[in-house]
C-alpha cells in the first residue's frame, strides 16, 4: 500500500512503491526480516518517506514536503499506529 501527501497521480505512487521496493531488498540483502524492524523513515531536503512491514506486504507513506526530522518521526508514528496498531 502507498500512501502519498504529495501527489495523488498513479504515476507518482508506482515512482514511490518502488523506492519502497528497492529499500525492502536492501534490507533481505543484508540479512534483516521484515519481523525485526517496525518502521523505517527516510529524510532529505524536500521529502520525507515512512517504510512499514505489514503482513504479506509493506506500507510505504511519503509525507508532505517541509517537514523536519522530529515533525516526520512523530507523523509516521501516528500513521502506523491508525493503519496498523503498532506501538509509538
Amino acid at each position: 500500500m502507498v500512501v502519498s501527501a504529495i501527489s495523488d497521480e498513479e504515476d507518482h505512487w508506482i515512482k514511490i512503491a518502488g523506492v519502497g521496493t528497492k529499500l525492502s531488498e536492501l534490507l533481505f540483502g543484508s540479512g534483516r526480516m521484515f519481523s525485526v524492524w517496525q518502521r523505517i523513515l527516510l529524510y532529505s531536503n524536500g521529502w520525507s518517506l515512512g517504510l512499514f512491514p505489514m503482513p504479506g506486504g509493506m506500507t510505504v507513506v511519503e509525507l508532505p514536503e517541509g517537514k523536519n526530522i522530529p515533525e516526520a518521526v512523530k507523523e509516521l508514528q501516528d500513521v502506523s499506529q491508525a493503519l496498523m496498531g503498532v506501538a509509538k
